[in-house]
């Protein structure tokens, strides 16, 4: 009798642990996303302020930073576009949607640009859905 509810209480534990851990890794792998497009945004927005801080006619955009940032730019999208690409396209149309939102909400014009050129670039890389196909299929 005793062996029996000793077995039910570590199997039950177990399943406690089990679950625990499924949540703990979806939440981090959320937190990661997040962390991941925040980056992304963050060149994007850095590109955006080359175009309004560099004399007219003098372009502004990615091929205005200075080179080393430049390369080190470019390995940050990569790597957030790998991370990125285990997702499915509309989640990852929606979180940037969000954050897009919440920029215009805060008055982050240049931010919200900043964003809308990020998913752009996710479309062209197919790692988002355009925002008229994710108005069809999500919206």
């Amino acid at each position: 009798m005793f062996m029996g509810h000793f077995i039910m209480w570590e199997l039950g534990a177990l399943i406690v642990v089990l679950v625990g851990s499924i949540v703990a890794w979806k939440i981090s792998k959320q937190v990661r996303l997040g962390l991941h497009l925040t980056r992304m945004t963050n060149i994007f927005e850095e590109v955006e302020q080359t175009r309004r801080t560099l004399p007219i006619g003098a372009g502004g955009g990615f091929n205005s930073l200075p080179k080393m940032r430049q390369l080190q730019a470019d390995q940050e999208l990569q790597q957030g576009l790998q991370y990125l690409r285990q997702f499915p396209r509309h989640e990852i149309t929606r979180e940037v949607a969000k954050n897009a939102r919440l920029a215009e909400n805060l008055g982050r014009s240049e931010r919200y640009v900043a964003i809308a050129n990020l998913l752009e670039w996710l479309v062209e890389m197919d790692a988002a859905l355009n925002v008229d196909d994710f108005m069809k299929s999500y919206g």
